[in-house]
């Protein structure tokens, strides 16, 4: 269930070190794309979601902004999850964007071995459902995030 946000619980934009180099082919490290996903859903009221089955050991968050309902999910689990959140009533998350990577160890120190991936969701509307990689990240929206 989504938890409702406390006073003046609203996010603005994160920020990091997140560049490998500035030399060409410019390379973002997976903390920079992490990032910059992230950031494609704020600013916006954050709210807890309390994992259940094997949602246990993910971190999720909701976002609400002018967009619309948004959710951020990261495993910290060695195997995927399948994941089901319940959102209120006219939400229509139907997006899908993730960090894609062939290992949890991949850097992009070297090659370009994380990228990140928008598709839409299988199942959408106010009850999305969705696999979450192991050790990986996604995030859930209602409009698409373009690169």
């Amino acid at each position: 269930p989504l938890i409702p946000p406390r006073p003046h619980q609203n996010s603005g934009f994160f920020w990091g070190r997140g560049a490998r180099s500035p030399a060409p082919p410019p390379r973002f490290r997976p903390t920079g794309l992490a990032l910059a996903l992230v950031n494609r859903i704020l600013p916006g009221d954050v709210h807890r979601v309390l994992p259940s089955g094997e949602a246990q050991g993910s971190r999720l968050l909701a976002v609400h902004n002018a967009s619309g309902w948004a959710l951020v999910a990261v495993s910290t689990q060695p195997q995927a999850q399948l994941i089901e959140v319940d959102f209120p009533a006219g939400a229509n998350l139907k997006y899908l964007s993730r960090l894609r990577f062939a290992a949890p160890s991949a850097t992009n120190e070297v090659g370009e071995e994380v990228t990140l991936e928008s598709t839409p969701l299988a199942a959408s509307g106010a009850k999305p459902r969705f696999e979450l990689p192991a050790f990986g990240m996604v995030v859930i929206t209602s409009i698409p995030i373009d690169w």
